[in-house]
């Protein structure tokens, strides 16, 4: 093995030096120099169950979330917002409950002047940028706010959604698509590109796609998936046969293998940039798959497990600890007041999310706190239940107050699958998280009445499966 040069050594003695004193700053409470802040990279992928990584015990290898989780920290019961990505991406910029924010729906626009981690980490000193992968998050719907550079551009040509296209064995098999989406190598080619003339301090967000429908792998994902077996007991979706709903969740599992090795090859990149101190890496999503849970095979219908249950791991070497594990419930609603406390920077204003940067730190569980969720109404078109619905963990307990349905309680730690209804049997439990419930609720504005989607918008949306 070839000795390092001395130039070597003097960067790494530089590296060092400059870690130690961010840490320093830290321990001090104090904010470090613009040029010695870490640069922060932010990575949300669309429609990822958390069980579908190997880290939180999916049994196809996803190596890049095992090198985040053996690095890293990783919640093992983290929770989005809402099933829909609007919704939720809303709540990861601003730390703000689904019920507050006011994006209500795909296509609602993120309020002007709302409070954002892209503005805090501008007005901060830091460039940011956001290369995204889906019409949901067009800049048309005030997601650019904040960012220098915003790339949004969704060429019919590298589409999973294009037109005139049919997608045999793909959930939408019947159905034809524009350009509305990128795929995941695309988006992280022109996210580098950037990266290799950024001068830190900068945020970078990454949003990748590719797990949402209509399941469209790369043939070299699909193939080493073609014997495994996964089992479809319990699971069902209107007009499919056991085998096409077997073959569409390995569609599905082809696609997070895909994005797991897009992911590799960009967090790979900011650690290689040789940046001192070295970034802070988060990586979660938007919300997860139905997969035939509960009759459903997308989602934005239901808040089971199956659709809000998402991975969230924080990388920060140097900083934190590495292979540390949190089980308490968190939400996405936690993120960015995490983010802003561990860079040393101001909080949001009226943030409902908590900084969870103490246990990152030590690994110690933070203390429980209710972990809400929220679905506007679905039209007619949609099956029931069609209205509004909020849901609520609190430890190993889950509460769903539904609109004209009965409510739902479930006992997580026996059934993780949701399938024993207890609210007629556990009376006391369902008062008490009935009444958390309806505090959460009257906490939260009035809800305003739901903007009208022009017709462009409502096309577009419609292709994408939101056929509201």
């Amino acid at each position: 093995m070839t000795p390092p040069s001395n130039a070597h050594r003097r960067v790494r003695v530089r590296a060092v030096a400059a870690v130690g004193a961010f840490a320093l700053g830290l321990l001090a409470c104090e904010r470090p120099p613009v040029d010695m802040r870490p640069s922060l990279l932010l990575v949300s992928v669309d429609t990822l169950r958390a069980d579908a990584l190997s880290p939180y015990g999916g049994s196809v290898p996803t190596p890049t979330f095992e090198r985040l989780a053996r690095e890293g920290v990783l919640f093992e019961q983290a929770y989005a917002a809402a099933s829909e990505t609007a919704p939720s991406h809303a709540t990861l910029f601003t730390g703000l409950e689904a019920l507050r924010h006011g994006v209500s729906r795909n296509g609602v626009d993120l309020p002007a002047d709302a409070a954002t981690l892209a503005k805090a980490m501008r007005t901060a000193g830091y460039s940011t940028a956001a290369f995204v992968s889906s019409f949901v998050l067009d800049p048309r719907f005030g997601w650019r706010e904040g960012f220098d550079v915003y790339d949004a551009r969704f060429p019919e040509s590298g589409s999973t959604m294009q037109k005139d296209r049919r997608y045999p064995g793909a959930i939408w098999d019947d159905a034809s698509f524009e350009g509305l989406d990128r795929r995941a190598g695309a988006t992280v080619r022109a996210a580098l590109e950037w990266l290799a003339s950024a001068e830190p301090p900068y945020f970078l967000f990454v949003h990748l796609f590719d797990p949402h429908g209509p399941y469209v792998p790369p043939p070299e994902h699909l193939a080493p998936l073609a014997s495994q077996r996964f089992g479809v007991d319990g699971r069902s979706v209107p007009g499919r046969s056991a085998a096409q709903l077997e073959q569409l969740i390995r569609r599905y599992h082809a696609e997070v293998a895909y994005v797991d090795r897009e992911l590799g090859r960009l967090v790979d990149a900011v650690h290689g940039s040789g940046s001192a101190p070295p970034p802070l890496v988060v990586v979660t999503a938007d919300h997860g798959e139905g997969l035939g849970d509960h009759g459903h095979m997308e989602h934005s219908l239901h808040l089971y497990e199956e659709q809000l249950r998402v991975p969230l791991v924080f990388l920060w070497r140097d900083v934190l600890g590495s292979g540390l594990r949190i089980g308490t419930p968190v939400g996405l609603v936690d993120v960015a007041p995490t983010i802003l406390e561990l860079l040393g920077l101001a909080p949001l204003p009226d943030a409902d999310g908590r900084s969870l940067a103490a246990s990152l730190r030590d690994g110690t569980e933070p203390a429980m706190r209710p972990v809400f969720g929220d679905r506007r109404a679905f039209s007619e078109s949609y099956p029931p239940p069609r209205g509004p619905q909020t849901t609520v963990r609190i430890g190993d307990w889950r509460y769903t107050r539904r609109a004209g349905a009965r409510d739902e309680l479930y006992d997580l730690a026996n059934d993780p699958g949701e399938r024993t209804n207890l609210v007629l049997d556990r009376a006391t439990t369902t008062n008490a998280m009935a009444q958390v419930v309806l505090d959460y609720r009257a906490r939260m504005p009035a809800p305003d009445e739901v903007p009208e989607l022009g017709e462009a918008e409502r096309a577009q949306l419609r292709a994408m499966g939101y056929v509201e």
